[in-house]
């Protein structure tokens, strides 16, 4: 991938200048190739925690490659936890089912160090400078594409509960009750317009923990009300 070639999906960072203090460094992007050609692996993560990591992990088969180009709606979960040894596996789920699996050995990641700025993300573009390209920014490498539900787990789903869910909203959870409370983040880009655009630049978070979003260049017509789940059945 080339920076010509990037999107990113979702991209999180601890708020560290990895040129400055590459130890305390904490980066988790999820990128889309914009050449989907037959063959090509679709997506790429990069992970790091210090100077522990990868960057451009590719994930996906030709049929994900096929599936981002057919038109339709389609689920995408991606799924990261340790493996044996000084192993992490990634996984990519397609509508519930998986599509790709790959182990990065060597690669153990401890966690991320959590400074006073905390944990931000941006979807749909960079939220800092890439690490392969230092003269990028924030809102570079924007995701040509519609999103209509987005959830951030604080642990990896397994096979069994991502394809029970994948087509259907979610409750939200609390950090002191059972239901979904490994549910960190629940965004959904459907809800009602107002008409009043500082309004519906909100995106609200339903996962229970009220960490609200804002849609930066929002303009009239940028939301749809109808939810691709309805109307994928």
């Amino acid at each position: 991938l080339t920076s010509s070639r990037k999107q990113a999906i979702f991209d999180l960072w601890n708020g560290v200048n990895h040129t400055v203090n590459d130890g305390d460094y904490g980066r988790m992007t999820l990128y889309l190739s914009r050449s989907t050609n037959s063959g090509d692996q679709p997506f790429a993560l990069t992970l790091r925690s210090g100077s522990t990591g990868f960057n451009n992990l590719a994930l996906g088969s030709s049929q994900a490659s096929s599936s981002i180009m057919d038109g339709a709606w389609h689920h995408y979960a991606v799924t990261i936890q340790s493996a044996s040894g000084d192993s992490l596996k990634a996984e990519l789920f397609i509508d519930g089912d998986l599509d790709y699996a790959t182990v990065s050995a060597g690669n153990y990641i401890p966690e991320i160090p959590i400074k006073a700025s905390g944990l931000n993300a941006c979807l749909g573009s960079l939220i800092t400078a890439s690490l392969d390209h230092l003269n990028t920014r924030v809102g570079d490498g924007k995701l040509s594409a519609s999103m209509d539900d987005f959830r951030f787990w604080k642990v990896a789903r397994t096979p069994e509960q991502i394809s029970q869910t994948w087509n259907i909203p979610i409750g939200g959870g609390t950090n002191k009750h059972d239901s979904n409370k490994d549910l960190g983040l629940y965004f959904k880009f459907n809800e009602g317009v107002t008409g009043v655009s500082a309004t519906d630049a909100k995106v609200l978070d339903y996962s229970g923990r009220i960490a609200n979003g804002e849609w930066t260049g929002y303009a009239s017509g940028s939301r749809k009300t109808t939810s691709a789940f309805v109307e994928s059945g």
